[in-house]
């Protein structure tokens, strides 16, 4: 089954994007010093005990979300390609009717005998 490209661009033998470990790791790093340069701003001439720790968290949360998205993204183009695969596999069994302008319209008398 080949799974359809969306805009962020998927890899041939991948579902996660292309580049995706590449921008956690960038999440990471630029979460981490932005955090970082804040404090190091906000304190002044203060202590910044524990100034590290703090940034390294801040930095491995903003990787995680970025990952998480990227998986969330991943997840709902398998649901998207599994959805697009049972469309097709039932698609004989099911009449399908179109919906546009262009369908015939259903005769009043049809309709009022099936509703009642």
């Amino acid at each position: 089954m080949q799974l359809p490209a969306y805009e962020g661009g998927l890899s041939s033998d991948s579902e996660l994007q292309r580049f995706a470990p590449h921008k956690a790791v960038l999440c990471s790093i630029l979460g981490g010093c932005l955090y970082s340069a804040v404090s190091f701003r906000r304190a002044g001439n203060r202590s910044l005990a524990g100034l590290g720790p703090r940034a390294l968290a801040v930095g491995v949360a903003c990787g995680s979300l970025s990952g998480a998205w990227s998986f969330w993204q991943a997840c709902q183009v398998r649901r998207h390609a599994a959805a697009l695969d049972r469309l097709q596999r039932t698609s004989e069994a099911v009449r399908m009717v179109p919906i546009d302008n262009l369908a015939p319209p259903l005769p009043t008398e049809e309709f009022d005998a099936a509703t009642g």
